[in-house]
């Protein structure tokens, strides 16, 4: 039970991460695309090696790293809810 618990919610964070970042991309000004990429591809690639860990199990301080990585990086996208006025 714990296991596919585990394994729905990688699923699910990666998904909000890609639906995230694509909806950042697509809003984004000609001239903030590439700050929008620069956010995107590193917080992807964090979700893709937490979803290899799924079936390759990685030292849990890796794991914990690239949970925060994707927190940090996904926190500083106002299209997923940290809008300033």
């Amino acid at each position: 039970m714990v296991l596919a618990l585990e394994r729905f919610g990688v699923w699910l964070r990666s998904s909000v991460v890609c639906l995230c970042g694509a909806l950042g991309v697509v809003l984004a000004d000609a001239a903030e695309i590439p700050l929008a990429m620069s956010l995107l591809v590193p917080a992807v690639l964090a979700c893709g090696v937490r979803l290899h860990a799924l079936r390759n199990p990685l030292p849990f301080r890796l794991l914990w790293t690239l949970d925060a990585a994707v927190l940090v990086l996904m926190r500083g996208r106002p299209e997923c809810g940290s809008r300033r006025a």
